[in-house]
This record gives structure tokens, C-alpha cells and sequence, in this order.
């Protein structure tokens, strides 16, 4: 998908993964909602003048069905160097009774997701980003598939999948939630600790993507506040095109669990687009993320 930023276009690739935008820092929009929000799809890898090609997110293991319309997959390249398979897919919705239709979660599960849902009016930042939902969240089951949340970070083991995009700082700015739904609390537990020590080690990793692409390596990462069983980080750094858009960012992280649900809240800005954000209201931003989990 491509927006217009300032004369340029933040061209975002869309995975395979049953229509999500992909789930790393910069996410705009749901292909299914591509129309509504007006953002064009645009194939991975297919290079524009004066455009960041951003391939957000990956998941692994096999392919999940499209959503629907004709998908062309090409590999991405990870921080890892290893590859996963993204495409460009339409801007369609499935139709009723479709083949290719996404896997479908229980209804149990799905509504476990969904009512950890927040309004654009809970987001960080709102006074200076004014964020709004781009289109309507989106839930698919992922059962075998691990969802890459940044270059640091991934989910893995969760039975379902939704996701929310948010535009702020006049379209320029975006935000994503993620709400998983895993098959007992062990596992969702087990997952936010994984996400917790990959965050611990993010501004290593980051520094040698940064180091191995050749760009000033200048990544700061910071644990900006933590509660039991909720945590969050900044990362301000000269960014790399895969995952992340390319340029100087910086990135706000939120993970929260509780029982068998595990929200990841995240927001980029980018420099001149909105009011620096003060991450000390972090705190506040952690209790907001605990309380819609205890819905």
C-alpha cells in the first residue's frame, strides 16, 4: 500500500498472512481495507523512486490462505538473512463459502480477542497524533505460525490472530495492536517472555542490522516502564527497510498478558510528522493495556 508523506510515498507491503498488514512497527492498514482507507496495494520488493518499500512483519511456517483476489509472492529478506514469503494481495473481501478464505478461529476465541479491542481514543500520544482506526479489525486463527512483531521480537504458539491499524500525525504516523489468543495461560505466559528478553537484547540485534546494512549504528533501546506481567520500550534509530520503514524513527512498544491473552501495542514516529512523544506516560499506557485484558 502507498501513502503520500511529504512528497514521498511510504510504499507498505502485505504478507500472505490472510490479509493482515504485517504486524512489525509501521503497519497502516488490513488489505481487505485498502479501499476504504484508499492505499493502493504495492508488490514487495517493487523498488519506486523516492518510495521505502516496508515489508512489516513476517510470519513463518506454511503459508496461510489469502484473503481473496490474486496474491504474487516474492521472498523478504529477515534480519536474520533468511527469507519469508510476502505478497501483494487485493483489496477484495472473500466471498461467503470461498476456498480461499482464511482459516476462521473459534467463535470462542475470537470474541476472547476482540473484546481486548481499543479505540483509537486509548492510543498513546492522541493529543498529538489524534489517531483513527483505519478500517475494521481483522481476526484470523494462525494455529503454527509465528508473527514477527520487529527485527527483535516475534509471537509464537498463538491459536488467533487480530489485528487493529491506527493512523495518526495527519496520516503520517501509524500504530498497530495485536491481540493474541493462545491455548492456555502457560503458553501465552511463555510467549510474553520471549517477547520480554528479545526486547532486552533489541538494541544489540538492532546495532548489528544496522552495522550489517551499512547505516549509522546508533540504536538506543529502552525499557521505559514495566508492571507484572506488562512492559514497554522505546527504540530510536536510523532505520533499516525490511521490517521497519528506512530513516530516522522511533518506535513504541507495549506487551501485556494476562491469562490466555497477550496484547502488543506499537506506534512510529517519524521525525517533523507530530509532538515528540514523553514516555512518561508509559506507566499509564501499561494499566490502560492490563485493564482491557481483565474485560
Amino acid at each position: 500500500m502507498t501513502i503520500k508523506r511529504t512528497g514521498r510515498r511510504r510504499a507498505l507491503a502485505l504478507t500472505v498472512a490472510a490479509g493482515f498488514v504485517g504486524a512489525g512497527c509501521l503497519g497502516v492498514a488490513l488489505a481487505e481495507n485498502a479501499g476504504a482507507a484508499n492505499l493502493p496495494a504495492t508488490a514487495v520488493g517493487h523498488q519506486q523512486q523516492n518510495a521505502h518499500i516496508v515489508p512489516l512483519g513476517s510470519v513463518s511456517g506454511s503459508p496461510l490462505a489469502q484473503t481473496g483476489g490474486a496474491a504474487t509472492a516474492s521472498p523478504v529478506a529477515t534480519a536474520s538473512g533468511s527469507a519469508t514469503t510476502s505478497a501483494t494481495v487485493s483489496a477484495s473481501r472473500p466471498t461467503a463459502g470461498s476456498s480461499s478464505a482464511a482459516p476462521v478461529p473459534s467463535s470462542t476465541s475470537a470474541g476472547q480477542a476482540q473484546r481486548a479491542q481499543l479505540a483509537a481514543s486509548q492510543l498513546p500520544a492522541l493529543a498529538a497524533e489524534k489517531w483513527t482506526a483505519v478500517g475494521a479489525p481483522s481476526t484470523r486463527a494462525i494455529a503454527g505460525h509465528d508473527i514477527g512483531e520487529n527485527e527483535c521480537v516475534k509471537v509464537d504458539g498463538a491459536d488467533t490472530w487480530s489485528q487493529q491499524a491506527f493512523s495518526g500525525g495527519d496520516g503520517q504516523n501509524v500504530a498497530i495492536q495485536d491481540t493474541f489468543v493462545f491455548g492456555s495461560a502457560a503458553n501465552a505466559s511463555s510467549a510474553y517472555q520471549v517477547l520480554v528478553s528479545g526486547m532486552g537484547a533489541c538494541q544489540q540485534t538492532t546495532r548489528a542490522l544496522q552495522a550489517a546494512n551499512k547505516v549509522s549504528v546508533n540504536a538506543r533501546v529502552t525499557e521505559t516502564a514495566s508492571r507484572s506481567d506488562e512492559a514497554a520500550w522505546e527504540r530510536t534509530w536510523t532505520g533499516v527497510m525490511g521490517m521497519s520503514a528506512d530513516g530516522p524513527q522511533t518506535n513504541h512498544l507495549y506487551v501485556a498478558v494476562d491469562g490466555a491473552r497477550l496484547i502488543v501495542l506499537q506506534f512510529t514516529e517519524f521525525p517533523g510528522q507530530a509532538a515528540a512523544y514523553n514516555v512518561s506516560a508509559d506507566p499509564s499506557v501499561l494499566s490502560m493495556l492490563g485493564a482491557e485484558l481483565t474485560r
